[in-house]
């Protein structure tokens, strides 16, 4: 019996045993499992605190080739910005098929001047300038703030201050921030189609100033138009922004300047391009080659008066130097504030009849009654309607005064026209008045009714009303009708006669 327990005893323990050494790999695996766990959490939570932003950035060679990495791009650029990053950014987000924003970053990168070994992405770059974008679809946003803050828009890092031009951005609302170190600054702020707005970030407190500057067009407005360097174009803003005005992001190209070739040559057009992009000031910039020199000519156009305020002849050696666009930049910033804001008075002109047009030279100002600013001084107009002489009048505006005249205009003689064959009417064939056929057709009636009347009644005068019957030789009584018979003849006859003339003469010729 206590032979038969041990036995029992000592298989279970070796059952035991047994399944004990079963359970060792089983429980190992799991420790393997729960240690690449816990690794793998430990490098994603590591990766989430350090942020994308702070890990190592690659370099501009590995960025580059990283092509449309977008994310590597931007981090090297925050790193370290340069003009190679960010041209190479423009050409990752053309790829994208981001072309707002990749003329943004393209446009900014060639005006930083990016090095030579960038060839190649300049020729891409200059390609994708080419397509131009709608004006109606683009503000600029020129951002004043702490050199070397990072500007972040929407959430995302597009460059460093200073900037070189304003950025082109949707029409909308914007989320705009400034990072450098640990201090920050932020807006939000609303672009309108086709003009640009101010963003100014105070350094030593946190407050922001938005201001709409005057916008002005520029034309040739395209920067590669053949006649506007990068380095012209940086000075005209620069000028620009200094005179409290601000270039308006509207863009034509070489195969299709603004109004048209010419057109910079042209007040009337120059004009018709300021109306109908709605800007304030119409600035003409042109260079032209003369050998080794270059002449430049800019004018500055005033659309309220519709007149050149100011316009400066310029030459120097080349038109890409830096000595020429030093110049300009010199004689822009010492002209266009006073241009921009040159005393004015007022026209007020009024005609009559009204709705004459109103010419200074080739220029139309307008149609009386007319009232718009003008520059003091002597003015020549011409007034011109329809079927009226023209009239030219010398008018004097005085400064911040009103200049007032009415016109009395002169209709034109009409000349007296013969007759051509076409022109001759057929002669009107007289007819007989209505009231002359009514009152005879009346009068005829009644006349020959009364003549029917009449005669029988004088026929039957003096017979027998009843013939006699023999052996009465005399009758009893005679018809005694002579008189009604003779009445109603006689006025028959008259009314016949008048009615029948009434019908028949002959009516009156017209005049």
């Amino acid at each position: 019996m206590n032979r038969l327990r041990r036995q029992r005893d000592l298989d279970s323990s070796l059952a035991s045993a047994a399944w004990r050494r079963s359970l060792a790999p089983r429980w190992a695996c799991l420790l393997v499992c729960a240690l690449c766990s816990w690794g793998l959490q430990a490098a994603q939570a590591k990766s989430k605190a350090s942020g994308p932003e702070s890990s190592k950035p690659p370099s501009s060679a590995q960025a580059a080739g990283a092509g449309s990495d977008l994310d590597a791009l931007r981090r090297s650029y925050r790193s370290q910005p340069s003009a190679d990053l960010l041209l190479q950014i423009g050409l990752a987000l053309g790829k994208a098929g981001q072309a707002l924003a990749a003329h943004d970053h393209i446009r900014r990168a060639l005006a930083d001047g990016p090095s030579a070994s960038q060839g190649e992405q300049i020729q891409q770059g200059q390609a994708l300038l080419d397509k131009k974008i709608s004006a109606s679809e683009v503000g600029e946003l020129r951002i004043k703030g702490q050199v070397g803050g990072l500007v972040v828009v929407d959430g995302v890092v597009v460059a460093v201050l200073p900037l070189s031009l304003p950025l082109l951005l949707p029409v909308g609302a914007h989320h705009v921030e400034i990072l450098q170190g640990s201090k920050r600054w932020q807006a939000d702020v609303t672009l309108p189609k086709a003009r640009m707005v101010d963003l100014r970030f105070a350094q030593d407190t946190s407050a922001a100033v938005i201001t709409t500057p005057p916008a002005v067009l520029l034309l040739p407005a395209a920067p590669r138009e053949g006649e506007i360097s990068f380095a012209l174009l940086k000075s005209v803003d620069r000028a620009l922004r200094r005179a409290n005005l601000a270039r308006a992001p509207i863009e034509g190209s070489a195969a299709a300047p603004l109004g048209g070739s010419g057109c910079v040559a042209s007040l009337p057009c120059q004009l018709k391009q300021g109306e109908q992009h709605s800007v304030d000031f119409v600035l003409s910039l042109r260079t032209k080659a003369a050998g080794s020199r270059c002449e430049a000519t800019f004018q500055l156009i005033d659309m309220a008066v519709a007149d050149v305020a100011i316009r400066k002849d310029l030459s120097g050696e080349g038109c890409d130097s830096p000595a020429l666009a030093a110049q300009i930049l010199q004689e822009l910033e010492s002209s266009l504030p006073s241009a921009a804001t040159r005393p004015r008075g007022e026209l007020l002109l009024t005609s009559d009849p009204a709705t004459a047009q109103v010419f200074r030279g080739e220029v139309l100002l307008g149609s009386t009654p007319l009232r718009r600013p003008a520059w003091p001084g002597a003015l020549e107009l011409t007034l011109r309607l329809p079927e009226h002489q023209p009239q030219t009048l010398q008018i004097t505006v005085v400064e911040n005064q009103t200049a007032r005249k009415k016109v009395q205009l002169v209709a034109l003689p009409r000349p007296a026209q013969a007759a051509g064959p076409g022109d001759l009417k057929p002669a009107a064939r007289p007819t007989v008045p209505r009231w002359r056929l009514a009152l005879g057709g009346v009068a005829l009636g009644s006349g020959l009714l009364m003549l029917g009347i009449g005669i029988p009644a004088l026929a039957v005068h003096g017979r027998c009303v009843h013939e006699a019957v023999p052996p009465a030789r005399v009758c009893d009584g005679v018809f005694d009708t002579l008189a009604v018979g003779l009445g109603l003849s006689l006025s028959g006859g008259v009314l016949s006669a008048v009615g029948l003339t009434l019908l028949v003469l002959p009516p009156k010729k017209p005049r």
